[in-house]
Protein backbone atom coordinates (compact mmCIF):
# COMPACT_ATOMS: atom_id res chain seq x y z
CA UNK A 1 0.00 0.00 0.00
CA UNK A 2 1.50 3.35 -0.76
CA UNK A 3 2.09 6.53 1.18
CA UNK A 4 -0.95 8.36 -0.14
CA UNK A 5 -3.63 5.73 1.09
CA UNK A 6 -1.37 5.24 4.35
CA UNK A 7 -1.72 8.93 4.49
CA UNK A 8 -5.73 8.84 4.23
CA UNK A 9 -5.65 5.92 6.89
CA UNK A 10 -4.01 8.48 9.11
CA UNK A 11 -5.47 11.28 8.63
CA UNK A 12 -8.80 9.56 9.70
CA UNK A 13 -7.43 8.07 12.53
CA UNK A 14 -6.15 11.47 13.80
CA UNK A 15 -10.15 13.26 12.80
CA UNK A 16 -11.63 10.58 14.70
CA UNK A 17 -9.12 11.27 17.50
CA UNK A 18 -9.65 14.62 17.46
CA UNK A 19 -13.64 14.62 17.47
CA UNK A 20 -13.30 12.52 19.81
CA UNK A 21 -10.69 14.57 22.59
CA UNK A 22 -12.84 16.64 24.12
CA UNK A 23 -10.66 19.81 23.38
CA UNK A 24 -7.24 17.89 23.24
CA UNK A 25 -6.77 19.42 19.77
CA UNK A 26 -3.37 20.08 19.95
CA UNK A 27 -2.12 16.97 21.92
CA UNK A 28 -4.15 14.69 19.08
CA UNK A 29 -2.57 17.42 16.30
CA UNK A 30 1.05 16.29 17.42
CA UNK A 31 0.77 12.96 17.52
CA UNK A 32 -0.98 12.72 14.11
CA UNK A 33 1.83 14.55 12.69
CA UNK A 34 4.35 12.94 14.89
CA UNK A 35 3.28 9.72 13.27
CA UNK A 36 3.08 10.66 9.74
CA UNK A 37 6.43 11.93 9.98
CA UNK A 38 7.67 9.07 11.47
CA UNK A 39 5.65 6.46 8.47
CA UNK A 40 6.65 8.95 5.31
CA UNK A 41 10.58 8.43 6.35
CA UNK A 42 10.44 4.77 5.29
CA UNK A 43 12.90 2.83 3.43
CA UNK A 44 12.53 -1.05 2.45
CA UNK A 45 14.66 -2.30 4.40
CA UNK A 46 15.30 -5.03 1.28
CA UNK A 47 16.71 -1.97 -0.76
CA UNK A 48 19.17 -1.02 2.32
CA UNK A 49 20.56 -4.42 2.23
CA UNK A 50 21.19 -5.07 -1.15
CA UNK A 51 22.40 -1.20 -1.81
CA UNK A 52 26.32 -0.90 -2.17
CA UNK A 53 25.99 2.72 0.03
CA UNK A 54 24.12 1.06 3.11
CA UNK A 55 26.89 1.50 6.07
CA UNK A 56 27.61 -2.19 6.61
CA UNK A 57 27.21 -1.68 10.34
CA UNK A 58 23.81 -0.76 9.90
CA UNK A 59 23.36 -3.79 7.19
CA UNK A 60 24.27 -5.85 10.27
CA UNK A 61 21.93 -4.44 12.56
CA UNK A 62 18.92 -5.21 9.93
CA UNK A 63 20.56 -8.63 8.89
CA UNK A 64 19.59 -9.17 12.82
CA UNK A 65 16.24 -7.32 12.82
CA UNK A 66 14.87 -9.99 9.96
CA UNK A 67 16.41 -12.80 11.91
CA UNK A 68 14.54 -11.67 15.13
CA UNK A 69 11.32 -11.11 13.26
CA UNK A 70 11.28 -14.54 11.84
CA UNK A 71 12.03 -16.16 14.68
CA UNK A 72 9.51 -14.30 16.60
CA UNK A 73 6.86 -15.20 13.88
CA UNK A 74 8.33 -19.17 13.43
CA UNK A 75 9.10 -19.87 17.30
CA UNK A 76 7.19 -17.38 19.30
CA UNK A 77 3.65 -17.26 16.90
CA UNK A 78 3.54 -13.10 17.40
CA UNK A 79 2.44 -11.82 14.34
CA UNK A 80 4.29 -9.16 12.72
CA UNK A 81 1.94 -8.53 9.56
CA UNK A 82 3.92 -5.85 7.51
CA UNK A 83 5.40 -4.37 10.67
CA UNK A 84 10.24 -4.10 10.95
CA UNK A 85 9.96 -4.33 7.11
CA UNK A 86 11.33 -0.45 6.79
CA UNK A 87 13.67 1.71 8.18
CA UNK A 88 13.38 5.02 9.51
CA UNK A 89 16.58 7.27 10.67
CA UNK A 90 15.65 9.47 13.22
CA UNK A 91 17.29 12.91 13.68
CA UNK A 92 17.23 11.71 17.60
CA UNK A 93 17.86 8.62 19.86
CA UNK A 94 14.61 8.93 21.07
CA UNK A 95 10.97 8.53 19.01
CA UNK A 96 8.74 9.87 21.66
CA UNK A 97 9.11 11.48 25.38
CA UNK A 98 6.64 9.79 27.70
CA UNK A 99 5.40 11.89 30.27
CA UNK A 100 4.92 10.03 33.73
CA UNK A 101 2.60 10.89 37.12
CA UNK A 102 1.81 10.07 40.06
CA UNK A 103 0.22 11.65 43.50
CA UNK A 104 2.33 12.54 46.37
CA UNK A 105 0.82 9.45 48.36
CA UNK A 106 0.38 6.90 45.56
CA UNK A 107 2.59 4.90 43.49
CA UNK A 108 0.10 4.45 41.03
CA UNK A 109 0.54 5.73 37.95
CA UNK A 110 -1.92 8.58 36.85
CA UNK A 111 -3.70 8.07 33.96
CA UNK A 112 -4.30 9.22 30.24
CA UNK A 113 -7.55 8.03 28.70
CA UNK A 114 -7.79 7.93 24.91
CA UNK A 115 -9.87 6.67 22.27
CA UNK A 116 -9.76 3.22 20.91
CA UNK A 117 -6.58 2.86 23.16
CA UNK A 118 -8.56 2.99 27.00
CA UNK A 119 -6.99 4.40 29.96
CA UNK A 120 -2.97 4.69 29.86
CA UNK A 121 -0.16 5.44 32.78
CA UNK A 122 1.53 7.49 29.97
CA UNK A 123 1.33 10.32 27.88
CA UNK A 124 4.00 10.89 24.82
CA UNK A 125 5.37 13.63 22.89
CA UNK A 126 7.18 13.53 19.74
CA UNK A 127 9.06 17.05 20.58
CA UNK A 128 11.04 16.81 24.35
CA UNK A 129 10.36 20.67 24.95
CA UNK A 130 6.48 20.17 24.48
CA UNK A 131 7.03 16.54 26.89
CA UNK A 132 8.72 18.81 29.05
CA UNK A 133 6.41 22.17 29.31
CA UNK A 134 3.54 19.00 30.23
CA UNK A 135 5.28 17.81 33.13
CA UNK A 136 6.26 21.48 34.88
CA UNK A 137 2.45 22.01 34.22
CA UNK A 138 1.28 18.80 36.19
CA UNK A 139 4.03 19.30 38.51
CA UNK A 140 2.77 23.18 39.31
CA UNK A 141 -0.75 20.72 39.85
CA UNK A 142 0.99 18.55 42.26
CA UNK A 143 1.71 15.77 40.87
CA UNK A 144 4.91 14.15 40.82
CA UNK A 145 6.55 13.61 37.40
CA UNK A 146 9.17 12.37 35.19
CA UNK A 147 10.09 12.65 31.48
CA UNK A 148 11.70 9.68 29.91
CA UNK A 149 12.59 8.77 25.99
CA UNK A 150 11.36 6.48 24.59
CA UNK A 151 13.25 4.21 22.01
CA UNK A 152 10.15 2.36 20.32
CA UNK A 153 6.39 2.02 20.40
CA UNK A 154 3.68 -0.27 18.79
CA UNK A 155 0.45 1.04 17.12
CA UNK A 156 -1.27 -1.95 18.11
CA UNK A 157 -1.60 -3.05 14.50
CA UNK A 158 -3.14 -0.05 13.32
CA UNK A 159 0.10 0.58 11.17
CA UNK A 160 3.16 -1.03 9.93
CA UNK A 161 5.50 -0.34 12.48
CA UNK A 162 9.48 0.24 11.41
CA UNK A 163 12.19 -0.43 12.78
CA UNK A 164 13.90 2.85 13.98
CA UNK A 165 17.57 3.83 14.32
CA UNK A 166 16.68 4.50 18.25
CA UNK A 167 16.17 0.63 18.30
CA UNK A 168 20.01 -0.07 16.73
CA UNK A 169 22.07 1.49 19.45
CA UNK A 170 20.98 -1.48 21.64
CA UNK A 171 23.35 -4.56 21.91
CA UNK A 172 22.03 -7.82 19.96
CA UNK A 173 19.99 -9.15 22.46
CA UNK A 174 18.33 -5.89 23.60
CA UNK A 175 17.58 -5.43 20.13
CA UNK A 176 15.89 -9.02 19.81
CA UNK A 177 14.24 -8.28 23.45
CA UNK A 178 12.60 -4.96 22.16
CA UNK A 179 11.64 -6.51 19.08
CA UNK A 180 9.29 -9.42 20.53
CA UNK A 181 7.85 -7.11 23.43
CA UNK A 182 6.84 -4.78 20.64
CA UNK A 183 5.17 -7.71 18.91
CA UNK A 184 3.64 -8.78 21.72
CA UNK A 185 1.64 -5.61 22.08
CA UNK A 186 -0.19 -7.02 18.56
CA UNK A 187 -1.21 -10.36 19.98
CA UNK A 188 -2.99 -9.03 23.19
CA UNK A 189 -4.00 -5.87 24.23
CA UNK A 190 -6.18 -4.79 27.10
CA UNK A 191 -7.83 -1.26 26.82
CA UNK A 192 -6.68 0.72 29.76
CA UNK A 193 -4.67 -2.05 32.02
CA UNK A 194 -1.07 -0.64 31.13
CA UNK A 195 0.43 -2.74 34.15
CA UNK A 196 -1.13 -6.21 31.94
CA UNK A 197 0.31 -5.05 29.20
CA UNK A 198 3.49 -4.08 29.43
CA UNK A 199 4.15 -6.83 32.21
CA UNK A 200 2.70 -9.10 29.80
CA UNK A 201 4.97 -7.78 26.74
CA UNK A 202 7.92 -7.68 29.15
CA UNK A 203 7.44 -11.57 30.12
CA UNK A 204 7.23 -12.60 26.37
CA UNK A 205 10.52 -10.34 25.91
CA UNK A 206 11.90 -12.62 28.81
CA UNK A 207 10.85 -15.95 27.15
CA UNK A 208 11.32 -15.25 23.95
CA UNK A 209 15.38 -14.57 24.65
CA UNK A 210 15.77 -17.25 26.90
CA UNK A 211 14.12 -19.34 24.26
CA UNK A 212 16.62 -17.58 21.42
CA UNK A 213 19.45 -18.83 23.93
CA UNK A 214 18.47 -22.23 23.96
CA UNK A 215 19.58 -22.50 20.45
CA UNK A 216 22.82 -21.58 21.46
CA UNK A 217 23.78 -19.10 18.32
CA UNK A 218 24.91 -16.32 20.39
CA UNK A 219 27.22 -18.24 22.84
CA UNK A 220 28.58 -19.96 19.39
CA UNK A 221 28.91 -16.34 17.60
CA UNK A 222 30.12 -14.41 20.57
CA UNK A 223 30.67 -16.05 23.77
CA UNK A 224 32.18 -12.95 25.87
CA UNK A 225 28.73 -11.08 24.35
CA UNK A 226 26.60 -13.68 25.70
CA UNK A 227 28.08 -13.41 28.85
CA UNK A 228 28.68 -9.66 28.88
CA UNK A 229 24.60 -9.79 28.52
CA UNK A 230 23.60 -12.26 31.13
CA UNK A 231 25.79 -10.20 33.27
CA UNK A 232 23.29 -6.93 32.59
CA UNK A 233 20.51 -8.75 33.02
CA UNK A 234 21.47 -10.12 36.44
CA UNK A 235 22.09 -6.63 37.31
CA UNK A 236 18.69 -5.31 36.01
CA UNK A 237 16.86 -7.69 37.77
CA UNK A 238 18.24 -6.84 41.04
CA UNK A 239 17.64 -3.39 40.29
CA UNK A 240 14.28 -3.84 39.41
CA UNK A 241 13.45 -5.99 42.81
CA UNK A 242 15.19 -3.49 44.56
CA UNK A 243 12.62 -0.50 43.11
CA UNK A 244 9.48 -3.35 43.42
CA UNK A 245 10.55 -3.63 47.16
CA UNK A 246 10.49 0.10 47.55
CA UNK A 247 6.82 0.93 46.14
CA UNK A 248 5.25 -1.69 48.28
CA UNK A 249 6.72 0.13 51.39
CA UNK A 250 5.71 3.02 49.85
CA UNK A 251 2.09 2.07 48.62
CA UNK A 252 1.71 0.48 52.46
CA UNK A 253 2.47 3.91 53.82
CA UNK A 254 0.27 5.32 51.52
CA UNK A 255 -2.66 2.98 52.73
CA UNK A 256 -2.13 3.55 56.14
CA UNK A 257 -3.80 4.90 59.15
CA UNK A 258 -1.38 7.54 59.36
CA UNK A 259 -2.09 11.25 59.24
CA UNK A 260 -0.91 12.81 56.13
CA UNK A 261 1.95 14.23 58.08
CA UNK A 262 3.00 11.20 59.38
CA UNK A 263 2.68 9.75 55.83
CA UNK A 264 4.91 11.91 54.35
CA UNK A 265 7.51 11.74 57.41
CA UNK A 266 7.94 8.08 56.76
CA UNK A 267 7.80 8.27 52.55
CA UNK A 268 10.56 10.69 53.61
CA UNK A 269 12.34 7.92 55.49
CA UNK A 270 11.97 5.23 52.83
CA UNK A 271 13.11 7.34 50.19
CA UNK A 272 16.28 7.40 52.27
CA UNK A 273 16.36 3.99 52.82
CA UNK A 274 15.90 3.54 49.17
CA UNK A 275 18.62 5.66 48.44
CA UNK A 276 21.07 3.80 51.25
CA UNK A 277 20.34 0.28 49.56
CA UNK A 278 20.85 1.66 45.86
CA UNK A 279 24.66 2.94 47.06
CA UNK A 280 25.08 -0.55 48.50
CA UNK A 281 23.64 -2.04 45.29
CA UNK A 282 25.96 -0.02 43.01
CA UNK A 283 29.32 -1.10 44.77
CA UNK A 284 28.05 -4.75 44.73
CA UNK A 285 27.63 -4.05 41.04
CA UNK A 286 30.47 -1.72 40.57
CA UNK A 287 27.76 0.02 37.86
CA UNK A 288 26.83 3.20 38.06
CA UNK A 289 24.62 3.27 35.28
CA UNK A 290 21.73 4.63 37.08
CA UNK A 291 22.84 7.35 39.17
CA UNK A 292 21.43 9.99 37.18
CA UNK A 293 17.52 8.33 37.22
CA UNK A 294 18.13 7.37 40.90
CA UNK A 295 18.94 10.78 41.45
CA UNK A 296 15.56 12.47 42.43
CA UNK A 297 13.39 9.16 42.09
CA UNK A 298 9.59 9.53 43.00
CA UNK A 299 6.57 8.02 42.48
CA UNK A 300 5.98 8.82 39.18
CA UNK A 301 9.32 6.63 38.32
CA UNK A 302 8.69 3.86 40.69
CA UNK A 303 4.71 3.59 39.46
CA UNK A 304 6.29 3.23 36.18
CA UNK A 305 8.06 0.13 37.47
CA UNK A 306 5.07 -1.03 38.60
CA UNK A 307 3.81 -0.90 34.99
CA UNK A 308 6.24 -2.71 33.55
CA UNK A 309 6.95 -5.34 35.54
CA UNK A 310 4.24 -6.10 38.52
CA UNK A 311 2.72 -8.75 36.78
CA UNK A 312 5.97 -10.33 35.29
CA UNK A 313 6.35 -13.23 37.72
CA UNK A 314 2.69 -13.80 37.06
CA UNK A 315 2.83 -14.10 33.68
CA UNK A 316 5.87 -16.80 33.85
CA UNK A 317 4.10 -18.61 35.93
CA UNK A 318 1.27 -19.09 33.38
CA UNK A 319 4.12 -19.80 31.13
CA UNK A 320 6.02 -22.60 33.20
CA UNK A 321 2.45 -24.80 33.37
CA UNK A 322 3.42 -25.63 29.94
CA UNK A 323 6.49 -24.59 28.73
CA UNK A 324 7.75 -24.67 25.16
CA UNK A 325 3.53 -24.32 24.19
CA UNK A 326 3.24 -20.83 22.83
CA UNK A 327 -0.31 -21.32 22.25
CA UNK A 328 -1.56 -22.37 25.22
CA UNK A 329 0.39 -20.14 27.32
CA UNK A 330 -1.61 -16.82 24.83
CA UNK A 331 -5.04 -18.93 25.15
CA UNK A 332 -4.24 -18.42 29.18
CA UNK A 333 -3.23 -15.04 28.73
CA UNK A 334 -6.58 -14.02 26.57
CA UNK A 335 -8.41 -15.41 29.45
CA UNK A 336 -7.28 -13.53 31.89
CA UNK A 337 -7.36 -10.17 29.67
CA UNK A 338 -10.86 -11.06 29.29
CA UNK A 339 -11.81 -11.31 33.07
CA UNK A 340 -13.54 -8.28 34.66
CA UNK A 341 -10.37 -6.02 35.87
CA UNK A 342 -10.86 -6.95 39.78
CA UNK A 343 -10.80 -10.36 38.97
CA UNK A 344 -8.11 -10.32 36.40
CA UNK A 345 -6.18 -8.88 39.78
CA UNK A 346 -7.28 -11.36 41.66
CA UNK A 347 -5.95 -14.16 39.26
CA UNK A 348 -2.58 -12.54 38.62
CA UNK A 349 -1.89 -12.41 42.15
CA UNK A 350 -2.79 -16.00 42.30
CA UNK A 351 -0.21 -17.05 39.40
CA UNK A 352 2.87 -14.53 40.87
CA UNK A 353 2.66 -16.42 44.50
CA UNK A 354 3.16 -19.59 42.95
Amino acid sequence: MGCCCRGVSLLTLVVTLLLSGCGQFGYYWQAGKGQWSVLSSRQPIDSLLSADSTDEILKLKLQHVQQFRQFAEQQLLLESGGSYRHFVALDDDYVVWNVYAAKPLSVESYQWCYPLLGCMGYRGYFQKSSAIAYAEQLAEEGLEVHVGGVTAYSTLGWFNDPVLSSFLGENTLDLAALLFHELAHRKIYVRGDTAFNESFATAVAHLGIAQWLATDRVAQQDPAAFQHWQRQQARASAFIELLLEAREELSAIYCSGRTVDGKLQAKDKAYLKLQTRYRQYAEQWHYRGYDAWMADINNAQLATVGDYNLWLKSFEALYRQNPGDWQLFYQGVQQLAELPRKERVIELELLKSR
